[in-house]
């Protein structure tokens, strides 16, 4: 699951000079989406081999990340204000084509969690309830919920 997110207080953002930090993490956090993001792909056609609890989890974790991009878009917006150099401004534009990505690998993952999650629970309402029972009872089903 992705690193923890720096926060940003509506009243201290980062000055300028912490453009080369948050160029960092927003690298990180797009390279640290890759694997994720290959091992749900992979998993979209076998979706049983993830438990409801694993799909419910991802979907909170990569949401709680995607809302949290709103926060790198305000600060880079408020460092283009700030009158950065050529260089800084060069970079500025970067970060946002790279938050832009993150934002549409999150969105892919979550596209993909969602339909996962419709798939199992599909699948679990379409068997018979002797089947489910002892699915359950030999602990191969959990109860969705």
């Amino acid at each position: 699951m992705p690193q923890s997110l720096p926060t940003f207080p509506t009243d201290n953002w980062y000055p300028l000079s912490a453009l080369v930090l948050i160029s960092g993490l927003i690298d990180d956090m797009l390279n640290d989406l890759e694997e994720p993001h290959q091992q749900i792909k992979a998993a979209q056609t076998k979706p049983h081999i993830l438990s409801h609890e694993m799909v419910q989890r991802a979907i909170h974790v990569y949401s709680k990340e995607r809302n949290s991009l709103s926060g790198y878009r305000e600060q880079l917006f408020r460092w283009k204000q700030a009158t950065p150099t050529s260089e800084q401004l060069e970079e500025i534009n970067r970060l946002e084509r790279q938050v832009d990505k993150v934002d549409q690998t999150l969105s892919n993952i979550l596209t993909i969690a969602n339909d996962i999650k419709f798939k199992n629970i599909v699948n679990t309402l379409s068997k018979g309830k002797v089947e489910l029972g002892l699915q359950m009872l030999t602990g191969k089903q959990k109860p969705l919920g």
